[in-house]
């Protein structure tokens, strides 16, 4: 029961570590292959066990496939979430298709690139804007 404890405690602590550091999947996997290696020798688990940890990870390791990922896992979570969202009205796609913020996106980021500011060209009236002024 303790060598239990003890590698659920390595798996969760490395899993922990592993997804705040944001680490790539085949990294992770490889991560995850050498622990269950060593769990697997150092282990009195019976052998079933084992087996069923080994299918898991490889299970877990198939999603390294693009292919797999997207076919199998990536549309159907897609398909669930487009059932889900509510349908986009037509004044929201007006606002969506009418470009882009320009410098407001800059400024409500918090930090600004005044440059970009400085960059651009001063806005000139035209000369029907003008007689309207």
């Amino acid at each position: 029961m303790i060598s239990f404890i003890f590698w659920l405690i390595i798996l969760s602590g490395t899993l922990l570590v592993l997804a705040y550091k944001s680490v790539e999947l085949k990294i992770v996997t490889i991560i995850l292959w050498s622990i269950l290696v060593a769990y697997s020798i150092s282990s009195d688990a019976v052998i079933i066990y084992k087996s069923l940890l080994w299918l898991l990870f490889l299970g877990l390791a198939s999603l390294n496939i693009p292919e797999i990922r997207r076919n199998y896992i990536s549309s159907r979570i897609l398909k669930i979430y487009k059932s889900i969202l509510p349908k986009i009205s037509a004044t929201e796609k007006e606002a969506i298709n009418a470009g882009n913020v320009w410098w407001d996106g800059e400024l409500f980021t918090g930090e600004p690139n005044w440059d970009v500011l400085r960059k651009n060209p001063r806005p000139n009236l035209s000369a029907e804007e003008k007689a309207f002024l």
